[in-house]
């Protein structure tokens, strides 16, 4: 379905259809633009425009990985298995 629809816009070239690239530049009246990705600005950014609350957030978020990772390295123990017979 999609690729009869694209045969159908390739077929018709008339400037009139809103969809095609023409006429949508025309209505916006700008030239076309490379839209570009912004790059990444990085942690060290990104923590120094932190507020107080998303520090705290993101301590709290890294401190339960931090714990749940340590949990699962324990549960394998002997010792655990033991504790709950």
């Amino acid at each position: 379905m999609a690729g009869m629809i694209r045969r159908a816009r390739a077929a018709d070239t008339s400037s009139d259809d809103p969809l095609t690239p023409e006429a949508h530049h025309e209505h916006h009246d700008h030239p076309r633009q490379q839209h570009r990705p912004r790059p990444d600005p990085g942690p060290a950014r990104r923590v120094a425009g932190a507020d107080a609350m998303g520090l705290a957030f993101a301590a709290s978020r890294t401190l339960h990985v931090l714990a749940v990772l340590g949990a699962v390295a324990l549960m394998f123990q002997p010792r655990a298995n033991a504790f709950f017979s």
